[in-house]
């Protein structure tokens, strides 16, 4: 029998804060010191005082459900993990909860941060699982508790998830909201990567944004290609540079982009170019295997790497190791090229469609933004229509 179900209104006193480095030494009091999980903006705070501690160790995963995964597998070794993620990861890590963890009585301790709640002016693709994310812990017999400023009362927390797990073989959810972890410091990630060795061909290390990439891209394909760009600050960089119902714009289902991209490229003529990031390519990279194993001749999958998560605070991904080019070529493309100029980017495109053959392109980028990509005001449904209608359109009308 699951538990009850509780939906808490997620709202509070935002001019009280709690230390993060205080919740890292209860979790620890606790006996918690592996941690493991995905970012999200709200556990910024949390994540950098984990990376910071001496006595933590943090294992970044590419998605919910490899971190789910990953702290079964630290439990049954005798440990006691805690998962980070944000609430709209709850549906990545349905699986392995319902299949894995919860049926075997594998408990793991879930921090995870609670965007779009009933108070919470949030953008658009949080507002669904804000409405349902409690309900589905709940549903998986997974009891949560939303976590306040109280130091005494994230103490009992912690005894009374310490209680689930131990005694009832139950994993426990501890609930953050928007503001309720005061600033912390991003620790440093490593310097420059030493791309030459990593790649060969003479690569030099990244020395371009993604909007100078970008930019070249919009310049290039001039609107006569649908352009679809993943999730965070890829999309709205690509609206600074031009707005087009030739342009997709993935505001949430972060991995999915490449998805996307080939379900339209198996039905148009038109040319597909997918702008995606390492760490969503990283989450969902079983999409490049079905990619390869069908091979439609219009698209371009573009991959921008700079080897962290932006838009969440810059921890690293695990791109720092991966040969993307090589796991493209690996899983089929046709071809796979690595460029870290937009010369070269320009050459890369005039080879795909020239070739008309599916091609990758990975291209090393400097973190950061030439402009701030802020909260534009977006109508995402109306525009999706307007690309539907383009994608649907065939070429010699548009023209």
């Amino acid at each position: 029998m699951v538990g009850a179900k509780t939906v808490h209104v997620m709202t509070r006193d935002m001019s009280v804060m709690l230390d993060p480095e205080n919740v890292v030494d209860s979790l620890n009091r606790a006996g918690f010191s592996h941690f493991v999980g995905v970012p999200c903006s709200l556990l910024q705070p949390l994540i950098a005082a984990v990376r910071t501690s001496a006595r933590c160790s943090y294992i970044p995963a590419s998605s919910e459900g490899e971190a789910v995964a990953i702290a079964a597998g630290l439990r049954l070794s005798g440990t006691k993990p805690v998962v980070f993620m944000q609430n709209s990861g709850i549906g990545n890590a349905v699986n392995p909860l319902t299949s894995l963890t919860c049926p075997l009585e594998i408990p793991v301790l879930f921090v995870v941060g609670m965007r779009g709640g009933a108070t919470d002016n949030d953008s658009l693709e949080h507002l669904t699982m804000g409405r349902i994310s409690e309900q589905m812990l709940s549903l998986m017999g997974i009891r949560s508790t939303l976590l306040t400023d109280d130091l005494n009362a994230l103490e009992r927390d912690m005894r009374t998830a310490s209680r689930d797990m131990q005694e009832l073989s139950k994993s426990h959810a501890l609930l953050v909201t928007r503001g309720l972890l005061s600033s912390a410091a991003e620790p440093s990630t490593a310097g420059p990567r030493d791309l030459e060795a990593l790649y060969g061909d003479g690569h030099n290390a990244a020395q371009y944004q993604r909007a100078d990439f970008i930019e070249t891209i919009t310049q290039f394909f001039e609107g006569e290609a649908a352009l679809l760009a993943t999730t965070g600050g890829c999309w709205k960089e690509l609206r600074q540079h031009r707005q087009s119902a030739a342009d997709f714009y993935q505001m949430g289902s972060m991995g999915c982009v490449s998805a996307i991209g080939l379900g339209i490229a198996l039905q148009t003529e038109k040319t597909v170019v997918v702008l995606d990031g390492d760490g969503a390519a990283l989450m969902k990279l079983g999409n490049m295997s079905t990619i390869g194993a069908l091979q439609p001749g219009n698209l371009v999958h573009v991959v921008f790497d700079n080897a962290q998560y932006e838009s969440t605070g810059g921890q690293p991904t695990a791109a720092a190791t991966v040969r993307f080019a090589s796991v493209a070529l690996a899983c089929g493309y046709p071809s796979a090229v690595t460029v870290t100029t937009p010369p070269a980017l320009k050459d890369a495109l005039s080879d795909a469609i020239r070739a008309r053959q599916t091609t990758f392109i990975h291209i090393p980028v400097l973190p950061g933004h030439k402009r701030d990509v802020g909260h534009d005001k977006v109508d995402f449904v109306s525009h999706t229509r307007a690309f539907e209608r383009f994608i649907q359109t065939p070429s010699e009308v548009l023209s």
